[in-house]
């Protein structure tokens, strides 16, 4: 149950505090934005680099085709109707629940590195300055470093259990994120 509570409550306070810190419009004071940006990098994602997916790239081409990159997260589903779609796309109903379940999981040890590594995000090309890289590397270590080696060393629990709770966190976290965000951005009438 704690596990399940802290998955959902990291969702709600990363989609509110979070979101509305990477559009600045939280504050009137740049700072506490740029704070609660990092309310991401808390879960294990990327505050620097979901702004620059969400503001620099969804919101200004919403379902557009290599410019928004939320459409292009990965090759086993799509967003879109495709003139030459892959095969597998005609089973996305049946398998694209079970993904849902990792969508935490794939932009904390995926999706982040991809986009940090390619230097461009959508069709804009990205220089990553030297602190975003320091803040970047520390921010992903810090978290692997609560969120699993602490409750290792320090919980008393087996490894086991440690990492079925850290699995179960991150469940309700995706399947969280999935019913807020993903409604909202299924049809051209809800963009």
């Amino acid at each position: 149950v704690a596990f399940a509570l802290l998955g959902f409550v990291q969702i709600c306070n990363v989609l509110n505090l979070g979101h509305e810190g990477v559009h600045s419009s939280f504050s009137a004071k740049r700072w506490v934005n740029h704070l609660l940006a990092f309310s991401f990098d808390l879960i294990g994602s990327s505050g620097y680099l979901w702004k620059m997916r969400h503001v620099y790239s969804h919101h200004p081409y919403p379902m557009v085709p290599e410019h928004d990159v939320d459409i292009q997260q990965t090759n086993m589903l799509t967003f879109m109707p495709m003139e030459k779609a892959k095969p597998i796309f005609k089973y996305q109903q049946i398998y694209v629940p079970f993904l849902y379940c990792f969508y935490t999981l794939n932009a904390i040890f995926k999706r982040d590195w991809t986009d940090f590594f390619s230097y461009k995000i959508g069709h804009k090309t990205v220089k990553h300055s030297s602190a975003n890289v320091r803040i970047f590397v520390i921010s992903k270590i810090v978290y692997i470093t609560y969120a699993l080696i602490l409750p290792l060393v320090l919980s008393g629990c087996s490894w086991n259990i440690v990492l079925l709770g850290f699995l179960f966190m991150h469940l309700v976290a995706s399947l969280s994120a999935a019913a807020a965000l993903f409604p909202a951005h299924l049809y051209e009438s809800s963009i």
